[in-house]
């Protein structure tokens, strides 16, 4: 089966399958969607996907409220997804909205129950798993604890008088609200208008709310008790609970307790209901925020938290003490050093790598502590003695903590003894960002959800444990990642694009960048200002951009060569704006505060280093058509990030000296002048001046509408895009939809248009979803 996301949670239940049997089931969360598979074969069993929340009713068109109510019906069945018919669809002029993403999955093995947290419904279900692993939501359940962002704790009851009409109208439709919600009750006033929307995206959208008759949908009460238990004064991070008769004498009292903490450095311990106001004491002693915690199983009078910064402190909670603290950085440390001496751009000795990564904190890369599991572990060998002697399974043999930190692909484990707390066991490297786990096969074997990142699954195979640019600076892999689409859809590209970075120019110019993941790039030591002695290096410096990224030339030689003119092959850079934010910001960045404030203080000295970039992206592309390129292209993919004066001030200059002078090198080197593509995302003011440019094609992001875009192009270039990557989420239906408009707002290229994604195809998308997209794009566009 295929997926559009990954595991994101994990957890196994206990169910049974008729005769007196127990079956163990695995039910596994991937974006709005539950799973469930038989463990020891992995046979898939059931399924349960929350639709699209309806938070605005809007019908237009000649559609009636009926045939609204009716298009947010949809199926829920215990068998594989699969592509059926496509239906009337329903218009929404609010655009698309995202289903419920599952946040939170939580079991109960003894009733095999599950239990789940959604973000844009927020809502709290309750699930039962069948024998065959069917999944019914059902709501009889007596009660949940669930907290918030906002850092308040409450309980939750599912009263069994609501049971059936919520069961059925969930499990048959999948909606996320009551059918008769969907009736609108209360005009929707606009707050917005055309002088306080700037963006073509939302005015767009404000349009077509104006001209719908919007109804807002009113929110459902709770259908059971809903009891405010508790607290934080900030976000809360994590709540556990722990079941006091089940520890030592010393506590005293038989009594439930909550364990909640927060982003301000709190571990509050408080009782349970019906005296949750009742604070016991707190854990204080983490220096940053508390990102996960733990009650081991084995042992329930310790607590282990852990923090932003990675560090795993164990508790005797009950008295507020610290009895250990465990070296997890110390062992982050090492998988770092580890990571960096296989990477051909730290030729550097053992005491720098080490000061390096002693300096990760103060250059703003952190690792957050992103799992910490406790489970009881039993040999299998000893396991399979158990079952053939005929004795009961209840020797556990392994007490241990599983800890993932976040933007480090390892597991480590630490074994448990009374004697000497925990001790670290091994250390084992993984292939991606760790998600979630669960113990399986009578707590024999663990299970691993990664997030692996790209979306062609044999580009894993090919790039293995390597960094990225490691694979970038090795001219067989990158030539192999460069062929994997063109093998895979052969026949349905036009071209391919050699595999490499835009940031390859910053480190020629002697700027460290790492691709962390989970992360992107980062740049540990970003320029700062122009007062700093590497901004003057920078500039000073020679760069020889033949020597110091010959791997890319060799690269897109070998490529030719393998491609034996099946397609061209386009070399490409980044846009000297787009460099300067990430040497500026350090990385990607929401608000680019640091590039701004370069802009707007040191408008001199930014033009200054902007035309360094410029000139090196002149010699660095022609460098790459010599060795075989026969196009080219130029990303700006952070110009949206510019006003409209900015862009004129800051951006176009530098595309423009590209342009105009790769030409005159190539003339130089005796070459012929290639193909030059631009794509400047998100600035959609910026078409009329680079369709007057040199270049001979120009890219365009899903902001566009092709008709417009085609009118005010007025046939001087030819046309790249358009389609929303989002849509490869979608179904069938909705890429025909979207590629037949596209195919028609081009006029069919007439006049000249490539065909293509409106930005490249993003993570976690099904290939499969992409060979139909080119499929149909042949197939409408060639009509």
């Amino acid at each position: 089966m295929k997926y559009l996301y990954p595991y994101q949670l994990l957890t196994a239940v206990k169910v049974s399958s008729g005769h007196g049997r127990m079956r163990e089931i695995l039910v596994a969360a991937s974006g709005p969607s539950l799973y469930s598979f038989d463990i020891p074969n992995s046979q898939y069993l059931g399924q349960w996907t929350a639709r699209n929340p309806p938070p605005v009713s809007l019908v237009t068109g000649d559609e009636d409220e009926g045939s609204a109510k009716k298009a947010d019906q949809g199926k829920n069945k215990a068998d594989p997804p699969n592509e059926g018919r496509a239906t009337k669809k329903r218009k929404l002029s609010t655009g698309h909205v995202d289903s419920p993403y599952i946040l939170s999955l939580e079991s109960v093995n003894d009733d095999a129950f599950v239990a789940t947290a959604s973000d844009t419904d927020k809502c709290v279900r309750v699930f039962k798993i069948g024998g065959e692993g069917q999944i019914r939501l059902i709501s009889e359940r007596d009660f949940l604890f669930c907290g918030d962002k906002f850092g308040d704790v409450y309980s939750l009851d599912f009263p069994t008088s609501t049971a059936q009409e919520q069961h059925t109208q969930e499990e048959d439709h999948g909606s996320t609200a009551p059918i008769d919600m969907l009736e609108p009750s209360e005009s929707l006033t606009l707050a917005a208008s055309e002088r306080t929307v700037h963006t073509g995206r939302n005015r767009a959208a404000l349009r077509d709310q104006q001209q719908s008759r919007a109804t807002r949908v009113p929110k459902a009460p709770s259908a059971g008790e809903h009891a405010l238990l508790l607290g934080h004064v900030s976000m809360l991070t994590d709540l556990k609970t722990i079941s006091a008769q089940e520890m030592d004498s010393r506590v005293g009292h038989n009594r439930l307790y909550l364990v909640s903490s927060d982003r301000d450095e709190h571990i509050r311990v408080s009782r349970g209901p019906p005296q949750s106001h009742i604070i016991e004491n707190f854990c204080l002693g983490h220096k940053s925020f508390v990102s996960r915690l733990c009650v081991p199983a084995f042992d329930q009078s310790l607590l282990l938290s852990g923090d932003g910064d990675g560090h795993v402190l164990v508790w005797d909670w009950a008295e507020s003490r610290v009895t250990q603290k465990l070296d997890i950085p110390t062992l982050i440390k090492q998988c770092t050093l580890k990571e960096s001496e296989h990477r051909e751009s730290y030729a550097i000795d053992s005491l720098e790598s080490s000061h390096k990564v002693e300096q990760s904190e103060s250059d703003g890369l952190k690792f957050p502590i992103s799992i910490l599991y406790a489970a009881q572990f039993q040999d299998p060998a000893k396991q399979h003695e158990d079952s053939t002697k005929g004795t009961p399974n209840s020797r556990h043999d392994y007490d241990q903590v599983l800890i993932f930190v976040d933007r480090l692909a390892y597991l480590f484990i630490y074994n448990f003894s009374e004697t000497s707390g925990f001790t670290h066991q091994q250390t084992i490297p993984l292939k991606g960002n760790a998600l979630s786990l669960v113990s399986i096969l009578g707590n024999s074997s663990i299970l691993v959800s990664i997030d692996t990142g790209r979306y062609l699954p044999e580009y894993h195979e090919a790039k293995g444990n390597r960094d990225f640019f490691e694979c970038c600076r090795s001219p067989e892999i990158a030539s192999t990642l460069t062929l994997q689409p063109i093998d895979r859809y052969d026949g349905l590209l036009d071209a391919a694009i050699i595999f490499s970075d835009i940031l390859v120019i910053p480190q020629a110019m002697g700027m460290t960048v790492e691709m962390v993941d989970g992360k992107g790039p980062h740049f540990p030591d970003p320029l700062k200002s122009p007062e700093d002695a590497q901004f003057k290096e920078l500039m000073t410096r020679e760069v020889n951009v033949k020597e110091e990224l010959n791997y890319v030339y060799e690269a897109i030689t070998l490529t030719r060569k393998k491609l034996e003119g099946r397609v061209p092959l386009i070399g490409f850079c980044g846009a000297p704006w787009t460099l300067l934010c990430y040497m500026v910001e350090g990385g990607g960045s929401k608000l680019f505060i640091q590039v701004k404030t370069w802009l707007f203080r040191f408008p001199k000295e930014s033009k200054q280093l902007l035309q360094k970039i410029a000139e090196l992206c002149v010699d660095y592309l022609a460098l790459q058509v010599v060795a075989g390129a026969q196009l080219i292209q130029v990303f700006d993919s952070w110009a949206s990030e510019l006003s409209p004066a900015s862009f004129q001030d800051f951006a176009l200059p530098y595309l423009n000296y590209i342009s105009d002078n790769l030409p005159k090198r190539l003339e130089k080197l005796g070459k012929e002048r290639v193909p030059m593509i631009v794509f400047a995302k998100g600035a959609w003011y910026a078409l009329e001046p680079l369709c007057g440019s040199r270049y001979d094609v120009v890219g365009l992001d899903w902001l566009y509408d092709p008709l417009a875009a085609r009118t005010l192009a007025r046939e001087r270039v030819v046309l790249q895009g358009n389609a929303d990557p989002g849509v490869l989420y979608g179904t069938e239906a909705a890429i025909t939809e979207v590629v037949s408009n596209m195919v028609q707002g081009f006029g069919g290229g007439k006049g000249g248009w490539i065909a293509n994604l409106g930005h490249g195809v993003t993570p976690r998308v099904d290939p499969e979803r992409l060979r139909f997209f080119l499929k149909e794009i042949h197939r409408v566009g060639g009509a």
